[in-house]
């Protein structure tokens, strides 16, 4: 098969400075109790964050096997993972193939799998793995993976092989490098027609969840690089939602085309904790009240659970602490 018809946006470079912030802010947003976020939530209550916070009350102590069953009853199902930690990647594998073997029944759900791993122009090459066109070595140089995500690929590999081996659709659902920098540095306003071919139009990038701006502000302001009236932090967050409704817009194409199917969702736990970055945006494109949607955060089961991290979702999933770090580590 030839790969000259997968074409690539011009201008195609590596991660570069803004991701790696990106990542390090999201990292200190979630872990860290901001004030900006506290006042906010004590002026402006949120039905959805106390009916989440209820339903962890509810259910912490839920076991794994628990959590599956709960997962069985849901559409949408959003794993949040560290993405160095093995431990996360185990208990994302047990949970895909839990939910296949459901899904043989002819009576359930069929299993997609999302992914913030592979951008989204890289859609067809992913495509031809799954169907056993190209190897994984052609994959991984093709879809430049180890500069577009550089996490080790034997980290995501047993998920692609296990998805290939059962007939698995998977999206490349991640906004392109180029686009999250071009919007960092110059704003959404900088879009243009040959930019939507990736992500959602400009009217379907939504900047206005006040809690989530406050909490990626208390974590921007951590790093000392600005303040909320700063129009650089204005481009940074406009970049970090893109990239949620990029992912979320992924999710929801596929489920319109393929309603039979359950889509799990995997990225990081940043784009997951509280619904602020893909769930909600999920929501508000597939509105239907019918639809269960559920989050799951990792943890190795001797931590506790910070309090920032303990209202954030619908279940933690605990697994063996040997698990916490990568093997090199």
């Amino acid at each position: 098969m030839g790969l000259g018809r997968f074409m690539k946006p011009k201008g195609w470079v590596s991660k570069g400075w803004v991701l790696t912030l990106m990542v390090a802010v999201f990292w200190t947003a979630l872990i860290t109790v901001q004030p900006q976020a506290l006042a906010i939530a004590a002026t402006a209550p949120s039905k959805f964050v106390a009916d989440r916070y209820d339903r962890y009350i509810e259910i912490s102590q839920a076991n794994n096997n628990e959590i599956l069953d709960a997962l069985k009853s849901a559409t949408f199902v959003y794993l949040g993972e560290i993405h160095n930690r093995p431990g996360d990647r185990t208990g994302q594998i047990e949970i895909l193939a839990e939910l296949q073997r459901e899904a043989q029944n002819s009576d359930r759900p069929k299993l997609a799998i999302s992914l913030e791993m592979f951008q989204r122009p890289f859609q067809p090459l992913l495509d031809a793995y799954l169907a056993g066109d190209i190897d994984e070595e052609t994959l991984v140089r093709e879809t430049e993976y180890e500069t577009r995500w550089s996490f080790p690929w034997e980290s995501y590999a047993p998920i692609l092989r296990f998805a290939r081996a059962n007939h698995i659709p998977v999206l490349a659902a991640n906004t392109p490098t180029e686009i999250l920098h071009k919007v960092a540095r110059q704003g959404l306003e900088s879009l243009d027609g040959d930019d939507f071919r990736y992500v959602p139009p400009r009217d379907e990038i939504r900047v206005d969840n006040d809690r989530y701006r406050a909490q990626i502000l208390g974590a921007f302001g951590h790093h000392g690089l600005a303040t909320s009236s700063s129009d650089t932090f204005d481009r940074f967050f406009a970049a970090q939602v893109t990239w949620d409704e990029t992912m979320a817009e992924a999710i929801a194409d596929f489920h319109r085309q393929n309603p039979d199917h359950r889509i799990v969702s995997i990225s990081g736990l940043g784009h997951v904790s509280y619904g602020y970055g893909i769930p909600d945006r999920v929501k508000r494109r597939i509105p239907a009240a019918k639809f269960q949607h559920r989050s799951v955060l990792f943890a190795p089961e001797s931590r506790a659970l910070p309090n920032a991290i303990a209202n954030a979702t619908d279940y933690v999933w605990r697994y063996d602490d040997e698990l916490v770090k990568p093997k090199s580590a």
